[in-house]
C-alpha cells in the first residue's frame, strides 16, 4: 500500500489475477495489510468472510471470468465511478477521474446543487451527502453495493449490485456481547504482542474512547509491555485540560502512562509540504471539506486507533439539538439558506432522498442515522484514506451488530458501551467522565448484562510485506515541485484558493452567489493562517469550496 498512488481502474485495465487487495484489514483476529499479505493469507485459508473491518479494496475474479470489486464491512475506502456507452472508470479520486476525463475529450458536467452545498459549514454538509457528486457522470459507490467487472472479448462493462447478505447470525445480545468482547481483546493483542507495530491510542474525557481502553486493559500484560518497550502510545490532547485530567486517572489505575514515547524506529516518515497537499487535494476534494493536512506517509508499523464510528447508531442530526428536530426532512430545511434559489434546494433535497431510500434498511433504525453512517462516518474517519493507518472499532461489524440487538433507548443511553466497559475492567466505570451525563445512571447499572468471555491467549498473525510491488491499477500521483520555500500544506492551498477567488468570480457568483465573493474575502482577512499550523477543520471549508471551483475552472 503506497502513499502516493491514486487507483484508476478503467474499460482498458488488463485484469489477469485472482484476486488483488489494497488496504489493510483484519480478517478474524488476524491483521492483513497490503496486497502481498492478503496473498499470504489467502494461501493459508479462503475461509473468510467477505466484508471484514479496517479500509480496504478487493478484486476478485468470479467463475465467469468477470470481477466483483467489494470493499471493507464500513466501506471506509471510498470508490467513485464514471459510466458511458462506451467507457467506464473507477478511482478512489474525484479529481483525478476529471482530468483523465478531460483528458480524453469526455463531456462531463457540473451539479449545481452539490456544488453549492460546499459552501456550508454546518456539520450534514462538510461532506458528500448523497451519492452524487459535485460532476454529474461521477457517482459514489453505495456502502451496500459492489461493483462487478464484466468481460466479453475485447469489451467490458460495470453494474452495481447488493451487496451478497451475509448469514442470517441469530445471536441474542447476550451471544454478540461475547463475540464482540473475544474478537476485539483478540485483535488488541495481536498488535501489542507483535514487536514490528506500535500502537497509538486516542483517550478523552469521554464514553467511547474508554470503551476502547477497556480493550487494551483486558490485555494488561501486554500493554504493559508494550509501554515500556515504546510500542504503545495513550495519547492525550494536553492543551484539553479536563481530558487530559481524566486520561491521566485512568491509566494510572492500570500502571500505565499517558503520551508515551514511541520509539522512532516505529514512526513514518515525515512528507514535504507539497507532497501533503496533493494527497489533500486528489482525496479530498469533492468528498470531504474540513481542512486537515496528513504530514506523515503510510507506515504499517505504525496503527492507530481511535473512537470514531461510536455515533454510527445515534440520532446524530435528529435529537442532539434539544429535540428541535423531529425528522431528517425538517433538518435539512436549516439549510435552505445556503442556496441561492428554491429549485437549486429542491434538487438538492431530491438527491439526499434518492440516497437516503437506497440505503440498507435492512437495519430498523431511522433514516438520520442511516444517512449518518453512510456518509459522515465514512469520510471522517477516512479523511486521510491512503497516508493514515487508522482502525475504527466502533465502526466495526461486531460492534454494528451488537448495536442492532440493542433498542433505541440503550443505544441513546449508551448502554453498549457500559456492558463493553464493565466487562473488560469494570473499575473503568467509576472514573468520572467529562460530563456527569455520560456517567452510568441506575437505569443502565439495572440492564447490565455480565458475561463470561474469553480472555485472549493467543495473539493472531500479521501479513504483510514491507517490499510492496507497484500494480498497474494505480497511478503515481502527480505532485507540483516548487523552487521556494514552502513552510506548510496550509500555505500553498491559502495561495491556490485564494487566486481561485480572484481568478473565478463569475464562476463563484454562479454556483455560490454574488454575495459569496465578499464573504470569501472576509473569511480570508478572519483567519490567522500561520497560528492555524496545519488544520482549519471546519473553518476552512471555504477554503475546499474555492478549490472545487477551480477544479470546475480547469475542467472548463
Amino acid at each position: 500500500m503506497k502513499h502516493k498512488e491514486i487507483l484508476y481502474l478503467s474499460s482498458e485495465s488488463k485484469l489477469d489475477f485472482q484476486s488483488f487487495f489494497d488496504g489493510y484489514a483484519f480478517f478474524g483476529i488476524d491483521l492483513v495489510i497490503g496486497n502481498q499479505g492478503f496473498q499470504q493469507l489467502s494461501k493459508k485459508t479462503d475461509n473468510r468472510d467477505k466484508y471484514e473491518d479496517g479500509n480496504y479494496l478487493l478484486i476478485e475474479r468470479q467463475d465467469n471470468d468477470s470481477y466483483q470489486l467489494s470493499r471493507d464491512y464500513h466501506g471506509y475506502y471510498p470508490i467513485f465511478y464514471y459510466q458511458s456507452e462506451d467507457y467506464w472508470c473507477i478511482s478512489n479520486s474525484i479529481i483525478y477521474m476529471v482530468e483523465r476525463l478531460k483528458e480524453q475529450g469526455r463531456s462531463i458536467s457540473f451539479n449545481a446543487p452539490n456544488v453549492e452545498i460546499w459552501k456550508s459549514h454546518l456539520a450534514f454538509a462538510l461532506q458528500l451527502t448523497s451519492h452524487h457528486t459535485f460532476v454529474n457522470e461521477i457517482k459514489v459507490l453505495p456502502v451496500n453495493s459492489d461493483i462487478v467487472i464484466t468481460k466479453d472479448h475485447a469489451n467490458s462493462d460495470i453494474a452495481l449490485v447488493k451487496r451478497e447478505p451475509s448469514p442470517k447470525h441469530k445471536q441474542s445480545y447476550r451471544e454478540a456481547l461475547i463475540e464482540c468482547l473475544e474478537v476485539w481483546r483478540g485483535r488488541y493483542l495481536t498488535i501489542m504482542s507483535n514487536n514490528k507495530i506500535a500502537l497509538h491510542h486516542d483517550l478523552t474525557g469521554g464514553l467511547d474512547s474508554r470503551c476502547l481502553l477497556s480493550f487494551i486493559v483486558s490485555n494488561i500484560d501486554a500493554a504493559k509491555g508494550a509501554n515500556q518497550d515504546n510500542q504503545l502510545r495513550i495519547n492525550s490532547e494536553s492543551q484539553h485540560t479536563e481530558d487530559f485530567k481524566i486520561a491521566k486517572r485512568l491509566v494510572s489505575l492500570f500502571d500505565l502512562s499517558v503520551n508515551a514515547k514511541i520509539n522512532d524506529d516505529y514512526k513514518s516518515a515525515s512528507v514535504d509540504a507539497s507532497e501533503s497537499y496533493a494527497v489533500w487535494k486528489y482525496f479530498n476534494i469533492g468528498r470531504y471539506a474540513p481542512i486537515i493536512f496528513r504530514l506523515t506517509d503510510f507506515s504499517p508499523h505504525y496503527l492507530e486507533m481511535g473512537g470514531e464510528g461510536g455515533e454510527d447508531n445515534r440520532a446524530f442530526y435528529v435529537g442532539t439539538a434539544g429535540g428541535k428536530y423531529r425528522s431528517l426532512p425538517e433538518y435539512l430545511e436549516r439549510y435552505k439558506p445556503f442556496f441561492t434559489s428554491e429549485t437549486r434546494y429542491l434538487q438538492w433535497i431530491d438527491q439526499v432522498n434518492q440516497s437516503a431510500y437506497a440505503l440498507n434498511h435492512d437495519y430498523h433504525i431511522g433514516v438520520s442515522i442511516l444517512h449518518y453512517r453512510e456518509f459522515r462516518s465514512n469520510h471522517h474517519t477516512a479523511k486521510n484514506p491512503k497516508s493514515r493507518f487508522k482502525v475504527a472499532p466502533l465502526g466495526s461489524k461486531y460492534f454494528d451488530r451488537l448495536c442492532q440487538l440493542s433498542d433505541d433507548d440503550a443505544l441513546q443511553s449508551g448502554q453498549v458501551f457500559y456492558d463493553v466497559l464493565y466487562n473488560n475492567h469494570k473499575k473503568l466505570l467509576y472514573i468520572p467522565f467529562d460530563r456527569p451525563s455520560k456517567a452510568i445512571k441506575d437505569k443502565n447499572i439495572k440492564k447490565l448484562t455480565v458475561v463470561e468471555a474469553k480472555k485472549a491467549k493467543n495473539p493472531g498473525m500479521i501479513y504483510w510485506s514491507d517490499d510492496e510491488t507497484a500494480s498497474d491499477l494505480f497511478c503515481e500521483m502527480p505532485i507540483e515541485s516548487s523552487d521556494i520555500d514552502v513552510r506548510s500544506p496550509l500555505q500553498i492551498l491559502h495561495d491556490e484558493a485564494l487566486a481561485s477567488l480572484n481568478n473565478n468570480q463569475s464562476l463563484i457568483e454562479y454556483y455560490f452567489g454574488k454575495p459569496a465573493v465578499a464573504e470569501f474575502y472576509k473569511c480570508f482577512e478572519s483567519i490567522d493562517f500561520k497560528k492555524a499550523r496545519n488544520n482549519l477543520h471546519s473553518q476552512g471549508s471555504f477554503l475546499h469550496a474555492l478549490m472545487v471551483i477551480q477544479i470546475i475552472s480547469e475542467a472548463k
